[in-house]
């Protein structure tokens, strides 16, 4: 699958929350994401890295700032540039004011298409698990969204880089805790 090895050069490595995230671009040539219960053509996709460094009960949520229709999908431990099936998935077509998705302590389902409520079961994961996640806006809606942990204090943030040429400043903020 050639078109899979692009996932490699587009993710995103995080290891807190990310609030503000704006996912309007449409890609020309869309990512297949495939799941045990839906494949998706991912036209406005945003594909992010984490790594564990503690065990946890991973979950998230994607909440969006309007009334947008987010799809996601969850791989551990998968090679990047050959993804197969995702482990979650979510497509559900949300109601009115249920526009929130994601991963959670209480939900059973690991995959749904659109007759899901937008929440599927967590992931226990333990010290040097790799989590990718792809969030695509499915509305054609422009919109912003925010990306939510229930457990941030068990990522690695050492995948986290900060690069600059020489001879430029760069500015921290540590007054954040985490």
């Amino acid at each position: 699958m050639p078109s899979q090895a692009q996932v490699c050069d587009i993710l995103i490595p995080i290891c807190t929350g990310q609030d503000g995230l704006q996912n309007n671009a449409i890609d020309p040539s869309p990512i297949t994401i495939n799941t045990t219960c839906q494949t998706l053509a991912g036209t406005r996709t945003l594909w992010f890295l984490l790594v564990i460094d503690q065990p946890t009960n991973f979950t998230f949520q994607i909440e969006p700032t309007g009334n947008v229709d987010y799809d996601f999908a969850v791989w551990v431990n998968a090679d990047c540039a050959n993804l197969g099936v995702a482990d979650r998935g979510s497509f559900d077509a949300p109601g009115a004011g249920e526009y929130d998705t994601g991963l959670n302590l209480t939900a059973t389902d690991l995959c749904e298409t659109a007759a899901g409520d937008g929440q599927v079961q967590f992931l226990s994961l333990v010290p040097g698990d790799e989590v990718i996640i792809v969030v695509d806006r499915f509305s054609s809606t422009p919109d912003i969204f925010d990306l939510t942990f229930g457990d941030p204090d068990a990522f690695d943030c050492s995948i986290v880089l900060t690069e600059a040429c020489e001879g430029e400043t760069v500015t921290f903020d540590a007054s954040t805790t985490g």
